[in-house]
């Protein structure tokens, strides 16, 4: 489920969802594709069936980003595509953004 909506903190603009983006291309989608090309993590189809290649997907999926990425921090997996705090952060505000 997704975090509660917060009041809006000063200066706490929406974030772009070409910065979530960036980072879900990054981070998110060398397994999350449809064809996963993560160097050294061989698999042949997306982890359960997972996949974050478009914006739609992504938006519709921003509850799963959240618990995996944002909450737990357990992807991604084994921090493999080294996402930073920042990047967690500004996923989170996101996705708290979207209601």
């Amino acid at each position: 489920t997704l975090p509660k909506q917060k009041a809006p903190q000063a200066g706490g603009d929406a974030i772009p969802f070409g910065q979530v983006r960036h980072i879900v291309s990054t981070r998110c989608t060398p397994c999350h594709a449809s064809e996963p090309y993560q160097p050294g993590y061989p698999i042949t189809a997306p982890p359960k069936g997972f996949v974050l290649e478009t914006p739609e997907q992504i938006k519709d999926q921003a509850s799963k980003i959240y618990e995996q990425a944002v909450k737990t921090r357990v992807m991604p997996f084994g921090n493999m595509t080294k996402m930073t705090a920042e990047e967690r952060e500004l996923l989170g505000r996101w996705i708290e953004q979207q209601g």
